[in-house]
């Protein structure tokens, strides 16, 4: 479906445009935060796993978090994450995005995370979220043999650019195509939940003689 998308199910993609990243935002890292500045509680610090676990739905394992303080003083000093901004993973299971959304109140970890700062009225920045999960971009830069995704790739890294209309329909169309799909593992989920315990109530009353 993304890869379906992105190459042209609504317009002709010869006719796209061709831009790197770097083009579209500005691609910088955190600032450092050592580890014994990590806290238990206060304001949530993300590292790569996180992002990844994100992607998946998946609860945080061991969260760790920063003090009100420094948030509020890495905020004046040096900014923090904004609407429409990307973080993308960098190590590990690197080029996963996570699209900034606008309550949202959190740091990150400086290296293991790249950070696209919008700066283009051009780019709807969940289009690009979008492609980061298809199959269209490289990663990984060339002769290298540790898996790294860094500020140099990020910049360099060439994306599709169609209109903004354009973009926004490949977009409302995944929603819509991701929502359906989401409902229906919802489903099936509900249904192997449902045998699992009608297997366990028949075992039940097997064991007890009453079948």
């Amino acid at each position: 479906m993304l890869k379906y998308a992105f190459e042209g199910k609504l317009t002709d993609c010869n006719n796209w445009e061709i831009k790197t990243l770097g083009n579209l935002y500005e691609i910088t890292s955190s600032k450092r935060v050592f580890k014994k500045e990590w806290k238990k509680e206060g304001i949530p610090f993300y590292r790569a796993r996180d992002i990844v676990s994100f992607s998946k739905n998946e609860t945080l394992k061991n969260p760790l978090f920063i003090s009100y303080n420094m948030y509020n003083e890495y905020s004046k000093k040096y900014g923090i994450p904004s609407k429409d901004d990307i973080l993308v993973t960098g190590v590990g299971t690197i080029g996963i995005p996570y699209l900034v959304k606008e309550n949202d109140r959190f740091y990150f970890k400086d290296g293991n995370i790249i950070w696209l700062k919008k700066r283009s009225n051009n780019i709807f920045s969940k289009y690009v979220y979008y492609l980061f999960f298809s199959n269209l971009l490289e990663f990984n830069s060339k002769g290298s043999t540790v898996l790294t995704y860094t500020i140099i790739n990020a910049k360099n890294t060439k994306i599709p650019i169609p209109p903004i209309e354009t973009q926004k329909e490949i977009v409302s169309i995944l929603d819509k195509s991701f929502e359906s799909a989401d409902n229906m593992l919802k489903y099936v989920e509900d249904s192997l939940y449902k045998a699992e315990l009608l297997k366990r109530a028949l075992l039940r009353d097997a064991f007890n003689g009453k079948i």
